[in-house]
């Protein structure tokens, strides 16, 4: 069988430049396969960077809408605990005393309905009331 087909190649030289190409083609289709699915994967990554810088300009008006500066207060005081002449506060479910630290904000002092906090960035003093008062 070997013999025959090797004859029949010797003998006509396109059905060996055929054999040559359809062999060339079953080597590189898989190989652009896998060419074509990375290229896939970098497109839709770069479809979802996009969609994120067109979103940008949306988040920026949000953001002026509600006034927001990278200043803007991020702590809340949600309670005052006084038990024993010992202060505490709750803010996020959590408990702090005066002298620990939440977030960016030493707490600096106590009362019963505030908190006098000190911005470890900025070196600024803020006063929060309970329940948003002032």
């Amino acid at each position: 069988m070997k013999v025959k087909l090797l004859r029949l190649l010797a003998r006509d030289h396109q059905t060996v430049l055929r054999v040559i190409v359809i062999a060339g083609l079953i080597l590189l289709l898989p190989m652009l396969g896998i060419k074509l699915k990375l290229q896939a994967g970098q497109l839709k990554r770069l479809e979802e960077k996009k969609q994120l810088i067109v979103q940008i300009p949306a988040m920026e008006r949000r953001l002026k809408a509600i006034k927001w500066s990278p200043k803007s207060l991020d702590f809340a005081l949600d309670g005052v605990v006084i038990k024993d002449g010992i202060s505490s506060v709750v803010s996020a479910d959590k408990i702090y005393s005066e002298g620990e630290t939440a977030g960016r904000y030493t707490i600096l002092k106590i009362t019963s309905d505030s908190v006098i906090l000190g911005d470890n960035v900025t070196k600024e003093r803020r006063e929060v009331f309970l329940n948003g008062k002032k």
